[in-house]
């Protein structure tokens, strides 16, 4: 019998770029903008891929704004300039204050105090020009243990020379006991919203925004909810006004919101209008700059004159300060001398600076990766000791061979007849089990070196689950777990999240 040497496993110290170079995750500024060094994070790598196709964007959308500024297409009702980008489709879209004149419902997301106006002008060929204002205050509020976050804006509207709309609107949102409605049919949460709008509007008729009521009441409900992690749903009714307040009379929408990855969110709405219009409204956003920088484009079809609406924009979020502008896109020729323009500015009481939020990403980032290499460090220790150990059972095995065949070779020359075969009898099958033991060994040390020198590792892509995972690498959905127990600070409910990088036993 022979025994090994105690292995004593050390973990060495966390690569010198990580502690000599930390620097490199702090930010850096170039012009107003903040990014991570280029050096120590992928992002900006892919970041720079797509330059071309971003620098082609911005350009299409310059083009479209400078055709917009002398061009006409018939307004949309809508408020807000980031609605108005997206092309009307807000009714999935929640934690925002405009979510009080789109779906009420999406007023439950409202966190923190806010404070939201626009301003837009705009022509069209039946009417004259007009102007609106609107101004809206939103803030969180508890009454008797229930979350009811309140909203209340104030609209203003010109449509004609000696004609006015003035809208008062207050809103709240509640969220709904689904599953016990539903028996638990429904699990996810489902938010529901009211507004009542009290309007004052007078005129002669010059404008058709402008009805024969002086005042009105009018109605906008919805629900809201969040399905997963990427998508939003919602359903509103809008504009149900009394008598006839509102001259294009009630409309129906079921919206969607998908945040298809970090860098887009995509929108689309249907609706039913009276007279039976239907409209479709598709819209994109895109996130430059960790979500500073927000360009958008929007459509709008109609079910018998097919597009009758194009739109584009830009965001600018620099907390607390968010300000977006809209430009509703020409339809017709470019000769015409009219345009659609909005603005919005939304403060948010209470929100961070941009510059600390973007600074605590680059340090939260180091830490990833500090963890990161830390975890791999250790992987790499245990492997070279586990080597280390079979380094010494080969070391002591090839001395026991080497002992085992002088002994042969010394009983050759003894005259010791059935004891001396005996001996040669064992000491040969000893010498066999040496060998495959030593076979095995090296066959076991090889496989250590090659896990040693490659760790599989796998980034998570959309559809991506735990047992398509073990399929794909194992032949086995069943051993999904080998990937769970490995990557347990990578894995949500059960899912692993997109974009992470799982390492692969």
């Amino acid at each position: 019998m022979y025994r090994l040497k105690s292995t004593k496993i050390t973990v060495p110290e966390p690569p010198r770029y990580i502690t000599e170079k930390r620097n490199h995750y702090l930010l850096k500024t170039k012009g107003p903008l903040f990014r991570l060094s280029p050096t120590t994070t992928s992002l900006y790598r892919k970041e720079k891929s797509h330059r071309v196709w971003r620098l082609l964007f911005f350009l299409i959308c310059g083009l479209l704004i400078l055709m917009a500024s002398r061009a006409h297409s018939s307004p949309p009702f809508s408020r807000g300039a980031r609605p108005i980008a997206v092309g009307g489709a807000y009714t999935a879209v929640a934690g925002d204050s405009y979510s009080l004149f789109y779906n009420p419902a999406g007023l439950y997301e409202i966190k923190q105090k806010e404070l939201a106006m626009d301003y837009g002008r705009s022509h069209s060929e039946l009417e004259p020009a007009r102007s609106d204002f609107n101004g809206i205050l939103s803030m969180p509020y508890t009454w008797k243990e229930n979350y009811l976050p309140l909203s209340f804006g104030i609209y203003g509207e010109q449509p004609a020379e000696g004609s006015h709309i003035l809208d008062f609107t207050a809103g709240t949102a509640k969220d709904l006991p689904i599953d016990q409605l539903t028996k638990g049919i429904i699990k996810f949460p489902v938010q529901g919203g009211v507004a009542l709008t009290l309007r004052h509007q007078q005129g002669d008729l010059v404008s058709t925004r402008v009805g024969k009521s002086k005042i009105g009441l009018g109605l906008t409900a919805g629900l809201f909810s969040k399905i997963g992690r990427k998508h939003q749903v919602g359903f509103a009714l809008r504009n149900m006004y009394s008598g006839d307040t509102h001259a294009p009379g009630p409309s129906a929408h079921v919206g969607v919101q998908r945040h298809h990855n970090e860098q887009m969110t995509v929108f689309g709405e249907l609706e039913y209008a009276s007279g039976g219009i239907w409209r479709i409204h598709p819209g994109i956003e895109w996130l430059f700059y960790r979500g500073v920088l927000r360009p958008r484009l929007g459509w709008g079809f109609r079910d018998n004159k097919g597009i009758d609406s194009v739109s584009t924009g830009l965001g600018f979020y620099l907390s607390p300060i968010q300000i977006d502008l809209a430009f509703l896109i020409p339809l017709k020729t470019l000769s015409d001398d009219m345009d659609v323009f909005r603005a919005s500015l939304i403060y948010r009481f209470g929100k961070p600076q941009f510059t600390q939020i973007y600074y605590d990403k680059a340090l939260e980032a180091a830490s990833n990766l500090d963890e990161k290499v830390l975890q791999l460090t250790v992987k790499e220790a245990e492997l070279k000791a586990s080597l280390s150990e079979l380094n010494q059972k080969l070391h002591l095995s090839r001395e026991e061979l080497t002992n085992s065949t002088g002994r042969i070779e010394s009983l050759k020359n003894q005259d010791l007849l059935g004891q001396r075969d005996a001996q040669i009898r064992e000491l040969r099958e000893r010498i066999h089990r040496l060998e495959v033991a030593l076979d095995g060994q090296k066959q076991e040390n090889h496989s250590l070196r090659q896990k040693r020198e490659t760790i599989r590792t796998h980034t998570v892509g959309a559809g991506d689950t735990l047992q398509s995972l073990a399929e794909k690498y194992y032949g086995d959905p069943n051993q999904w777990k080998k990937i769970f127990n490995a990557n347990t600070d990578k894995i949500d409910r059960g899912l692993p999240r997109v974009g992470a990088k799982l390492v692969i036993p």
